[in-house]
């Protein structure tokens, strides 16, 4: 369910009543074209790259943070897209590429690695 209020998409489970906890009204329910990021899957692969130190989180405090908000779980998310000359591209993926580009500095773009 998306409500617009917040702009976000709610779960049954975000709901007090059926309502918004903030706004206090009712999602509606709409269908629009989006993909589902499976971050769920992720979970494990995260886990193991952080506790290996192969993904570095300082200081440890924030690491062990990190850690025990993977331990609950990551529930997958809807990702809506655009369209840029004629090709789709998700908003999450541009906006994570930039991030990742800009991190690693100029020249170095070609030492990202895949999880």
């Amino acid at each position: 369910m998306f409500y617009l209020g917040c702009e976000q998409y709610k779960t049954k489970s975000d709901l007090v009543n059926g309502k918004c906890p903030t706004h206090q009204v009712k999602p509606k329910l709409i269908r629009e074209e989006s993909y589902l990021f499976r971050l769920s899957k992720l979970k494990n692969i995260l886990e193991k790259k952080i506790k290996k130190d192969e993904l570095k989180i300082r200081p440890e405090k924030r690491k062990n943070e990190v850690l025990e908000f993977l331990r609950k779980g990551l529930q997958d998310i809807s990702i809506e897209n655009f369209k840029l000359d004629e090709s789709l591209i998700s908003i999450w993926e541009l906006a994570f590429a930039i991030n990742t580009l800009k991190e690693r500095g100029p020249g170095k773009q070609n030492q990202i690695k895949s999880l």
